[in-house]
């Protein structure tokens, strides 16, 4: 009886082990999988990450320059078709031209994502974007894992704002919640998350401790992936960041219930460097 509660133990322990060497080398293609889907909308920008990969993000252009630019980047399965409907029309419609990402393998972007490919495609992005509009009038927009990009992307790269919609404080943080996800992943929730992610991204490590650029962070109060919760743990949020909470809004419409408190956010980052609009109400304040 010893013996096969042993050898169950033991080939337990070697799926778990094996299936966490899986996840460890895969983690990529979990994080940025392959998606199909297309857009009509103009392809504005390819970008590269280097010579050693094929994979390149492509920058999709709506709308014209009256208030500035957004440049937005969308969650792990990307879904340019599902924004066009929603959140970029709100945004084009009050004359902000809008750059939308779609990640290497994805939304018809060529190539495979990584992590490493992705931070560097994100900088140029922001480059890309600040040079149509200026860096004082382009804010980025980042989405669930797209919040870890958009963080990352202003690492070297002036703006002049931040929007942040369902994140998590921490790309590690974002995975360990995604294990949720599959049945057969849950019991890894026990092993720290530094176990499946070998470069980890923090909103404090892109940002600091305090974010030099005015930081929002729009959260549902019904987010099971990426709790409310989490990003209320002292020093996982650049000191000064404002976090809007969502009344009701779950990981997959948040954005969608906040439609308008984002696009007024926005457009209050744009006109906040304009010295005539120094005492403009922070359309932020009260409830969502």
């Amino acid at each position: 009886m010893k013996k096969r509660i042993v050898a169950a133990l033991a080939a337990a322990i070697l799926c778990l082990t094996t299936l966490v060497l899986v996840i460890r080398l895969r983690t990529d293609q979990l994080l940025f999988p392959n998606v199909p889907g297309t857009s009509t909308a103009p392809v504005v920008a390819s970008l590269a990450a280097g010579r050693s990969s094929s994979g390149r993000m492509l920058l999709r252009g709506y709308g014209v320059d009256r208030l500035g630019c957004v440049l937005f980047f969308p969650g792990q399965h990307g879904g340019i078709a599902n924004y066009e409907k929603t959140l970029i029309p709100s945004l084009a419609s009050q004359g902000i031209r809008v750059f939308a990402a779609s990640y290497p393998g994805q939304d018809g972007a060529p190539g495979a994502a990584d992590v490493d490919g992705v931070k560097v495609q994100a900088s140029k992005a922001v480059l890309f974007a600040s040079g149509v509009c200026g860096p004082e009038r382009t804010v980025v927009v980042g989405r669930s894992l797209g919040t870890m990009v958009a963080a990352e992307s202003l690492n070297t790269v002036p703006a002049a704002g931040l929007v942040l919609i369902s994140a998590a404080p921490s790309l590690s943080a974002a995975f360990h919640a995604q294990l949720r996800t599959h049945w057969y992943t849950r019991p890894l929730r026990m092993l720290p998350a530094s176990a499946f992610v070998q470069r980890d991204i923090s909103l404090t490590g892109a940002l600091g401790e305090r974010s030099l650029v005015p930081l929002v962070i729009f959260q549902g109060t019904r987010d099971l992936r990426t709790p409310l919760e989490l990003l209320r743990i002292p020093g996982v949020v650049p000191h000064g960041a404002q976090i809007v909470m969502v009344a009701g809004g779950t990981h997959e419409n948040t954005y969608l219930l906040a439609n308008h408190r984002i696009v007024e956010a926005v457009k209050w980052l744009l006109s906040s460097h304009e010295s005539d609009n120094s005492s403009a109400p922070n359309p932020l304040r009260g409830p969502t």
